[in-house]
């Protein structure tokens, strides 16, 4: 797919605004967009009940939104459940709400790890065991 500057600039405003609404409809809290990645965490910063099947419902809520968007279209994601430091990071004069800890770089390896093995979304051990139907 070869795009303008402009046209890439609207797709991923598409894929930006489709993704930050299935997130937030599925109770998470869209931490921030890297380019055309996105970091997301539900839990927090208030608890939320099934908050492991809602990021998966999630995911592959966003799985369809990026085959609609592109023919091609293939979005990797990594689900994983963890402890991690969630707050405000930052220096005084610049500030964001993040997390931090090895939980996060876990999700991280998993999303990355989709591209090894060919697939569109790993989820964690502990994610996949808290799940009522995993198969739903």
């Amino acid at each position: 797919m070869d795009l303008s500057p402009s046209e890439t600039l609207d797709l991923l405003a598409k894929f930006h605004h489709g993704v930050s609404e299935i997130i937030e409809d599925n109770d998470g809290t869209l931490l921030e967009f890297i380019e055309d990645e996105v970091l997301a965490v539900f839990n927090a910063p208030s608890p939320t009940p099934l908050h492991q099947e809602k990021a998966v419902r999630a995911a592959v809520d966003a799985q369809m939104h990026v085959a609609q968007l592109f023919d091609d279209g293939r979005l990797r994601s990594g689900v994983h459940t963890a402890q991690v430091l969630v707050g405000n990071i930052g220096s005084p004069t610049r500030i964001k709400y993040g997390v931090l800890g090895d939980g996060v770089n876990s999700t991280a390896r998993l999303k990355s790890l989709n591209s090894r093995y060919g697939t569109r979304c790993l989820v964690s051990d502990i994610v996949l065991e808290s799940l009522t139907d995993p198969h739903e």
